[in-house]
């Protein structure tokens, strides 16, 4: 693959990625950047950052830099049939229309070295296979925006890391496909882009400035593409707003039922969370049911419920009350606290799933 040299000077820098040497991570900074209490010549600085310790240094230097055309997100041929996403550096706010100064930042994060920003946090997001993140702090006046874009890779894991975020007490806004503001976190999700905001105000309040900044960024993202298809396969009456979750690995504590599409629903009095898992056939989904029917069985009663077909059941749980299993086409079914009122609503989800395998 043909590299693609870029001179950093003046705005070039915006082009440059962090790099490595060894076990150190480099990142590019613009000219006359200054951070609260330091003082930067007027030059192109370099920061360094070790593994084991973290200091700051500046160079003065002329650099060109070579970087293949899939990092610069902007120069270089594509592969023919390749889907071009923009850069992570192109989502970040202009500062201008704001009257905002860059207090830090760019820096860029992939798997390796994600912990060093968010430390524990870093598993839950490589879990949702996390490939990249692009973190920068605004000074507006006196107020901080923190923004964080991080590329998932893929719109169900963008989503997914959301919904495990997402708290059923906070205010949700239309921004992008699904987002929340809970005190001075605003976050969202969009394609495959999940993007977390926060404010740190000396005085007063920032929520507006922090949906400004986010509406901002959701602008410069690829269009929003709605929830991922698979959700669109449950049934909307009961269902409870904003709670449709993507849990990619061991949904409901059971790994081979991954990947999970979960929603809860209000039935009447009765409170029911289901559960679809796609199979690659009716084979596995089967199989699927087999290996949970062990489980519960190991730990409660088991009945069979063969009007929903031949390797249905009804475990009864101590914990979780009673849970019906089924399969239909490439899919497991699992409804968690079931309760009276199912019935009418299983039979509209079954026919929504059959609509679409005759698709």
């Amino acid at each position: 693959m043909q590299a693609v040299c870029v001179g950093l000077k003046t705005e070039a820098w915006k082009a440059a990625l962090p790099g490595r040497i060894g076990s150190r991570r480099y990142i590019f900074e613009p000219p006359g950047r200054r951070r609260r209490g330091e003082q930067v010549v007027p030059s192109l600085r370099l920061r360094e950052f070790s593994t084991t310790k973290m200091y700051r240094a500046p160079i003065h230097l002329l650099l060109t830099i070579c970087l293949t055309p899939p990092l610069l997100g902007v120069t270089g041929q594509e592969s023919e049939g390749s889907h071009r996403v923009p850069g992570l550096l192109e989502a970040l706010p202009d500062p201008a229309p704001f009257e905002a100064e860059v207090s830090e930042g760019p820096e860029l994060f992939d798997a390796e070295n994600l912990y060093e920003y968010i430390n524990g946090a870093a598993e839950a997001f490589i879990a949702y296979d996390f490939e990249q993140l692009v973190h920068q702090i605004y000074l507006v006046g006196g107020t901080e925006i923190t923004v964080d874009i991080y590329d998932m890779g893929t719109l169900e894991d963008a989503f997914g890391i959301y919904s495990s975020e997402r708290g059923r007490g906070s205010e949700f806004l239309t921004i992008g496909t699904a987002a929340y503001r809970a005190g001075d976190v605003l976050n969202f999700t969009q394609d495959r882009y999940y993007v977390k905001l926060s404010a740190f105000a000396e005085a007063g309040d920032a929520s507006s400035l922090l949906r400004d900044f986010s509406e901002s960024v959701s602008r410069l993202l690829p269009a929003d593409r709605g929830l991922p298809e698979t959700f669109a396969l449950l049934p909307t009456t009961g269902l409870v707003s904003h709670s449709q979750t993507y849990v990619k690995r061991s949904p409901l504590g059971h790994r081979f039922l991954s990947p999970g599409y979960l929603a809860d629903y209000r039935l009447g009095a009765e409170d029911m969370t289901v559960l679809l898992s796609p199979s690659a056939d009716p084979e596995e989904a089967a199989g699927k049911l087999a290996r949970l029917r062990e489980h519960l069985g190991k730990v409660g009663e088991v009945l069979p419920q063969e009007r929903w077909g031949k390797e249905a059941f009804l475990a009864k749980s101590r914990y979780q009350g009673n849970i019906l299993v089924l399969s239909h086409e490439h899919f497991a079914v699992v409804l968690v606290g079931v309760g009276e009122s199912y019935e009418e609503f299983l039979e509209g989800l079954l026919s929504g799933l059959k609509e679409r395998a005759e698709k």
